[in-house]
């Protein structure tokens, strides 16, 4: 659905000029680039041209990515290293805010219109000279912020790494092979999502082999949809031994419980039925 909306942004990337691409990135809410990631897109709230930028980091989510940023440079305080990887960074807010901080090696990891709309976002903050994407020739600098695809995740070491709001809206193969290549490339990882989706982050973790350092309390983020009960937690990563006897394991539970759940609710439908 949601690439269905962006659909014009697709064909812009794919036509023999620049011309129709040129318009998009001069004025991104008259699309839905940024649909799914943040309320500044065509189908939830427009802005012109010229105030796109100031919206962006003004708005809700703006400013909880400022606070992000700030909390990811002290948590960065503590780890041997000081470089940042997030998966689904949605606009690229907190790439930027951790860059003003002076966090400058930041990686992310999306899909192909996700980085789309980072490059958009990121090269009228940072400039187009600060962002290397994956595939350009040479390795990986320092000093730019890099933009990776899942189909090839970076092979780099990280304090750090970060997601919000994405990782148990994937599949439960997918999410369990980022755990698994989060267990072996990072300290740190910090997650803020919500517990509506088929699995939940501490669900994922714990079958993944990961020890959770810190959970908060149910709360609602600056910028997202209240009542949804987002916990922050954060866990500390260690390399995963029989990880194809917990991805089978994981797959499993999730089977059992879901086939639980559909057995309650026809048992709830059968009693309201009878007289």
């Amino acid at each position: 659905m949601i690439d269905e909306r962006r659909a014009d942004v697709h064909a812009a990337l794919m036509a023999d000029g620049d011309d129709a691409l040129r318009a998009i990135f001069f004025d991104p809410t008259s699309t839905d680039l940024f649909y799914g990631c943040d309320n500044l897109c065509r189908s939830i709230t427009q802005v012109e041209g010229a105030l796109f930028v100031e919206t962006a980091l003004a708005d809700g989510r703006g400013r909880a990515a400022a606070n992000r940023a700030e909390q990811i440079s002290a948590l960065l305080a503590g780890l041997s290293a000081s470089s940042v990887v997030e998966i689904g960074p949605g606009m690229g807010q907190v790439a930027f805010f951790a860059h003003r901080l002076g966090i400058v090696d930041y990686s992310t990891i999306d899909l192909p219109l996700g980085i789309v709309a980072q490059a958009c976002f990121l090269a009228r903050v940072l400039g187009p000279d600060q962002l290397w994407f994956d595939g350009e020739a040479g390795e990986p600098p320092t000093g730019k912020v890099k933009l990776f695809c899942p189909g090839r995740l970076p092979s780099g070491r990280y304090g750090l790494a970060l997601n919000v709001d994405s990782i148990t809206e994937m599949s439960e193969h997918v999410a369990f092979g980022y755990a698994r290549w989060l267990g072996q490339h990072a300290q740190v990882f910090l997650s803020i999502n919500h517990p509506r989706n088929s699995f939940t982050v501490a669900e994922l973790m714990a079958f993944a082999g990961m020890k959770c350092q810190r959970r908060s309390a149910p709360f609602d983020p600056v910028g997202y949809v209240p009542g949804l009960g987002y916990r922050e937690e954060q866990y500390s990563l260690r390399q995963m031994r029989a990880a194809r006897v917990r991805r089978g394991a994981f797959r499993l539970f999730l089977s059992w419980r879901s086939g639980y759940q559909r057995a309650a609710r026809r048992a709830s439908a059968k009693r309201k039925t009878t007289p």
